[in-house]
């Protein structure tokens, strides 16, 4: 049976809320909430450590999780959230601008992080997600393929993207006219590009560009990707992957 909570409802450790509940505005639940399915959650809700959420809830503005929180799939959190240690979020998750993550998080598949995000160290983002504008990702993160990356991100140290150990990385927009981010990535073994659907080392690219006519387009990236990876073994630049790690 649906429940609605008014605004400013304190609960208790160890509650467990059924599903389609709706509550208001700046509700506080303590450790170790379980919340059914569909829930809504106004604005300025603050939630313990150890809560678990079930899918397809919908978290207003400057939310605060605990520690160990658990959402499931399709959720929507809004914007200037703060999430703490370890939460783990399933796939579909749409987080607003200005959130905050803390270390070691896991987001599955498909996420959509608005601009100006901060993920702390360790995190695990699953294949497609897409990040906004002015995003700063700690050292050890694990992206997988197909990720879109906002203008200004910064990438900690020991990074991997697209199945590599990235020493560099750099992204250039609008090269052919068609607005595409080509990615490169700077490696142990080489450089590989990401544009669009195609993945592969930077001749694999020169020659597809080359063979559809696109010389210029060939050309410039090219141009690109050995000076960045010329910068790398210049200043002996491994992406922090030489680095002990205690």
């Amino acid at each position: 049976m649906s429940k609605i909570f008014g605004d400013g409802n304190t609960l208790g450790e160890g509650n467990t809320l059924g599903d389609s509940n709706k509550l208001g505005d700046g509700n506080k639940l303590g450790n170790s909430n379980t919340l059914g399915n569909r829930n809504t959650l106004g604005n300025w809700n603050t939630l313990g450590n150890d809560n678990t959420l079930g899918n397809w809830n919908t978290l207003g503005n400057e939310n605060k999780l605990g520690n160990w929180n658990t959402l499931g799939n399709w959720n929507t959190l809004g914007n200037r959230n703060t999430l703490g240690n370890w939460n783990t979020l399933g796939n579909w998750n749409t987080l607003g601008d200005g959130n905050t993550l803390g270390n070691d998080n896991t987001l599955g598949n498909w996420n959509t992080l608005g601009d100006g995000n901060t993920l702390g160290d360790g995190n695990t983002l699953g294949d497609g997600n897409t990040l906004g504008d002015g995003n700063t990702l700690g050292d050890g993160n694990t992206l997988g393929n197909w990720n879109t990356f906002g203008h200004t991100i910064a990438i900690g140290k020991r990074f991997t993207c697209e199945g590599v150990k990235v020493h560099a990385f750099m992204c250039l927009s609008n090269v052919d006219d068609s607005g595409c981010q080509i990615q490169v990535f700077i490696h142990k073994e080489g450089i590989l590009i990401r544009a669009g659907c195609f993945k592969g080392s930077l001749e694999e690219f020169c020659k597809k560009a080359q063979d559809e006519g696109k010389t210029r387009y060939a050309a410039v990236v090219k141009a690109a990707a050995l000076a960045l990876q010329q910068d790398c073994l210049d200043k002996n630049d491994t992406g922090g992957w030489d680095e002990n790690q205690t």
